[in-house]
């Protein structure tokens, strides 16, 4: 069963690869094309994006040019080849060219609950009082 998952490369690639060169560099991060991994590449001037999927016949390779303005989310750039998974909903951000963080997770909201017990009721302990020994230390 082919799984899909969106991977946004975080290292600079050069943008002259086409479908080969562009699946050596998935295989250098592990990932694999031909098991549903998706993968962008990011141009150096953020002008351009160039995505890596196959299917069991072969590869495609698609691109897109920014005309008017770079895309207006900020990347760092690693040496290291390695890549980061994204949501679809990233994913169309990233095609739109809108900002967004891509290092932030957004964190789960948990309700907490109070459970009332009406068939014991607990009554206040009574104060209790201090006391200090004034004794001599021996």
């Amino acid at each position: 069963m082919r799984r899909q998952r969106i991977w946004l490369a975080q290292h600079r690639v050069d943008f002259r690869k086409q479908h080969g060169g562009l699946l050596a560099e998935s295989y250098k991060m592990g990932l694999d094309p031909f098991s549903g991994d998706v993968i962008i590449f990011v141009g150096r001037s953020r002008r351009m994006l160039k995505v890596l999927y196959a299917d069991p016949t072969g590869l495609f390779v698609t691109a897109k040019l920014f005309t008017l303005e770079a895309m207006k989310t900020r990347f760092k750039f690693i040496s290291e080849p390695l890549a980061k998974d994204i949501t679809v909903a990233e994913l169309s951000l990233l095609l739109e060219g809108s900002r967004y963080v891509i290092e932030k997770k957004v964190a789960t909201y948990t309700k907490s609950v109070e459970r009332k017990d009406t068939s014991v009721q607990s009554l206040p302990s009574p104060p209790v009082k201090a006391t200090i020994d004034e004794s001599p230390l021996a």
